[in-house]
Parts: structure tokens; C-alpha cells; sequence
């Protein structure tokens, strides 16, 4: 049985001035939602257990004119406030250098690679199947970081001999020398998403209406914490029959996928790794029509498991 997880509330985050300056100020303040984000990242259940997110989808939404019975998403005062958070895994030798990149960025436009998204696999395949093995091989991933360097690469390409014999029906083309501006990148660490997703498409299955997605832990973790799935899919259980990980999800609008955090703690001390979160994110008004105001959000967090906090900040991304 799961626990009652218990996430924040946000309230007031909205405003009801339809003025230019109003709106303004509202779009390019930060919300609740981003400033006291590391209370989403660390959560208790009823029975003060600690739980961590590895993935977070929360929405905020201000229906002014009710169009979920009538009009549309883009009337004049509807307001969106949403984030994405995805947690990722790092040797510890390479964080800071991680750290200092993603912190410096802009992540709203600089985004680590999402999940894999599973439709070859069955959900019970997850993790210790071949061929799931066999497609989630090698999940270390590059970052790569401009170096500031450049190089020229020449190549071949081709120019039409003539134009006028286009209206003919007839190309001749020759090949040419060109030249082509490079930028250098250079790899600072190897990085691990913290989960995967299986998907059953609804394409395939006619008892269903819309695709089944379940989220899991990566490989890495359900293997070496030794974890298995039970009666219900996506829950996952130690060797003692302890709920480790699960999906919260609590409408299309709050989603988490939970781990518990003395585990999660033990698997990260063993494997000499580190945890951490990039999160994006808007702030949206709608003006009617196609029009809106809106900002963009960005983030990095992670966890100090020397102190067992959520470290980090989010931020208002410009270019």
C-alpha cells in the first residue's frame, strides 16, 4: 500500500489585473513554485519517511474564464505556472566541474538529455531482461562544453553548373571545396539519467484509450539496490518487502517518481555518485488569441547527502 505523500501547496500565485505593468511584473517575478522548489525534491509521507523525486511535472493553473466548460486555454487572464524537473547521476570526481557548467548556463535552452522513452519492452521486462540489456547498454551519456575554440572543417560540396537548364529538366551539378567553422567541445563527465519509462501504446491496444507510461528508477539503481516490482506496476520493493520507489501521481498535473531517501542515500555512498536536478519551467499569460506574455525559468539543484538537503536555486533565464 502506498503512503500519503505530502507534497506542497501553492496558493494566491495568480493575479486578476489585466494591466499591462500588472502583468509585466507578475510574468517576470519568481513564483512560489520556484523559489521553495527543493520542497518538492524532498518530500515526507504520513509516517514522516523521506522520500526524493527523481522526476517532478507540476502544474499551477488559473482558470479565469472556466474553459474546461467552456472557451479556450488561451482567454484573455488564464495563467500557467509550470516546471520539469529531471534528476541525473554523476561520478563525484567530476560533479564540481558539472556544477560550475550548469550553474553558469542558461537551462532553460541547455537541456541534459531527457529519459529513454521504452516502447520495445514490456513494463515486467524493466531492468533485468535481455532485451532490455540489450537497448539500455551503455547509459552513460557525454557532457559536452564549448571550449571557446574553433576549427575549420573542409568538406565537399556541390554548385549547379546552370541555372537555365533547370527550366529544361536538366541538373548538372560539380563538386566544390568549402570550408566550415567548427566549435570546439571538449567532454567534462559522464552522466546517468535516474529513470527510464516503458510506454504502452494505445495504437496497439484497443482496451485502451490513450498510451500507458509507467516511470521506473534506472537500471542502475533497481539493480544494485536489488529492487523488484510486485502487484502493482512501477512499485518497487527491497529484499525485505519495503516500498522503495513508486509514481505519485496525483492528477495530469502533479506527477512524481518517489525513492526513498535512506536508500537512495546508500546506492549514491556506495557507487561514489552524486544526485543532482536541472529544472525548466514558464510563467505564462494569455493575452487571447495566439498572444501571451510569458518567462522563462531555469534551474540546478542536488543533493548534499553529508548534510541530507536539497542544495540549489532557480532562476529567470535570459539570453
Amino acid at each position: 500500500m502506498e503512503p500519503e505523500i505530502i507534497v506542497p501547496e501553492y496558493a494566491n500565485q495568480f493575479i486578476v489585473s489585466n494591466k499591462d505593468e500588472d502583468i509585466e511584473e507578475w510574468v517576470n517575478n519568481a513564483s512560489e513554485l520556484f523559489k521553495s522548489f527543493p520542497n518538492n525534491i524532498l518530500i515526507r509521507d504520513n509516517n514522516n519517511i523521506e522520500w526524493i523525486s527523481l522526476y517532478i511535472y507540476k502544474k499551477l493553473e488559473s482558470k479565469q474564464n472556466h474553459y474546461e466548460t467552456f472557451g479556450s486555454v488561451t482567454d484573455m487572464g488564464n495563467q500557467w505556472i509550470w516546471a520539469i524537473a529531471t534528476g541525473y547521476l554523476v561520478d563525484k570526481d567530476d560533479f564540481c566541474d558539472v556544477k560550475k557548467e550548469l550553474e553558469s548556463s542558461n537551462l532553460y535552452d541547455y537541456r541534459l538529455q531527457d529519459a529513454n522513452c521504452h516502447t520495445e519492452i514490456f513494463n515486467r521486462e524493466y531492468s533485468w531482461a535481455k532485451s532490455f540489456v540489450e537497448v539500455e547498454d551503455n547509459p552513460l551519456i557525454d557532457l559536452l562544453v564549448d571550449t571557446g575554440e574553433t576549427r575549420i572543417v573542409k568538406d565537399i560540396g556541390i554548385e549547379l553548373v546552370d541555372k537555365e537548364k533547370l527550366e529544361e529538366g536538366i541538373l548538372e551539378y560539380i563538386e566544390i571545396p568549402i570550408e566550415r567553422i567548427e566549435h570546439i567541445e571538449k567532454v567534462i563527465a559522464r552522466y546517468m539519467v535516474s529513470y527510464s519509462s516503458t510506454v504502452w501504446e494505445s495504437t496497439y491496444d484497443a482496451s485502451q484509450s490513450e498510451p500507458t507510461r509507467i516511470d521506473h528508477p534506472c537500471m542502475d539503481i533497481v539493480s544494485k539496490l536489488h529492487l523488484k516490482q510486485k502487484d502493482i506496476d512501477g512499485s518497487y520493493y527491497s529484499e525485505n518487502n519495503e516500498l522503495v520507489a513508486f509514481e505519485h501521481k496525483i492528477d495530469d498535473e502533479n506527477e512524481y517518481l518517489l525513492i526513498r531517501k535512506d536508500y537512495i542515500e546508500k546506492y549514491l555512498s556506495e557507487n561514489h555518485l552524486v544526485l543532482f536536478w536541472t529544472l525548466f519551467g514558464e510563467k505564462q499569460f494569455f493575452l487571447g488569441g495566439n498572444n501571451q506574455k510569458w518567462s522563462t525559468w531555469g534551474g540546478f539543484y542536488y543533493f548534499d547527502c553529508d548534510k541530507g538537503t536539497i542544495e540549489g536555486s532557480s532562476r529567470i533565464q535570459t539570453d
